[in-house]
Order: C-alpha cells, then sequence, then structure tokens
C-alpha cells in the first residue's frame, strides 16, 4: 500500500513480489498521478521497506527518492543496481500497465535502431 502521506500516488495500478536486497526489500510500481497533474498519467517507480525480523511486521512501504542513498547526481539514482533486474524480469508487466505497445513481428527498423 502506497503511504497515506505521499501526495504524487493517486492510485497504484500494478506491483511486483518484494525482492530482497541488502537489508530492504524493494518493489516496482505503476501508479497513477493525482488529477491535478494531469487525468491518467501514469509512471513507474520504486518502493522500499525495511525487511522486518522474524515474528516483526514489515514496515510501510516508501517511495524510492526517501532511500538514504538516493542522489540525482550518482548512476542509478543512488538506489541499487539490482533494481534493474527486477525491472527486466517484470518488463512486459510493467509495459502493458504504462500502455508500451509490444514491437511488432516482421518490424523493418526497430525503435531502439531510430534512436
Amino acid at each position: 500500500m502506497a503511504r497515506l502521506d505521499d501526495a504524487f500516488i493517486d492510485r497504484i495500478l500494478w506491483y511486483s513480489p518484494a525482492k530482497r536486497i541488502g537489508a530492504h526489500q524493494w518493489r516496482a510500481i505503476v501508479y497513477t498521478l493525482p488529477a491535478r497533474y494531469g487525468v491518467g498519467l501514469t509512471r513507474l517507480g520504486f518502493q522500499f521497506r525495511r525487511a522486518g525480523s522474524f515474528g516483526s511486521a514489515p514496515e510501510v512501504w516508501t517511495d524510492g527518492h526517501a532511500f538514504p542513498g538516493y542522489a540525482r547526481h550518482l548512476p542509478f539514482n543512488g538506489l541499487p543496481k539490482s533494481l534493474k533486474g527486477l525491472f527486466e524480469t517484470y518488463r512486459s508487466d510493467i509495459d502493458m500497465h504504462l500502455g508500451v505497445a509490444p514491437p511488432a513481428k516482421g518490424a523493418q527498423l526497430h525503435l531502439d535502431l531510430a534512436a
């Protein structure tokens, strides 16, 4: 569940299963922004929480921008590099919820080549 004080998440459309990376659990989420930013805008983000000890309740999911190592000027924004593997594992699910069409079979020009 998103934090109640997170003003940038209106509704979570999809989230991946939690993956433990270091002392934290991480998940990818696809969410909609509140209507004041534009109706129907969806975004991809990452959330983390400290992995609970045996028998203790886990903490609330927190936005990846609040991670202690987060810094926009660092590679991967200071987040764990393993998040790329999490993204690649669930890429088809993420693309489907973001509205990204899969590449057409037999296409002569792929989008990667056009860039």
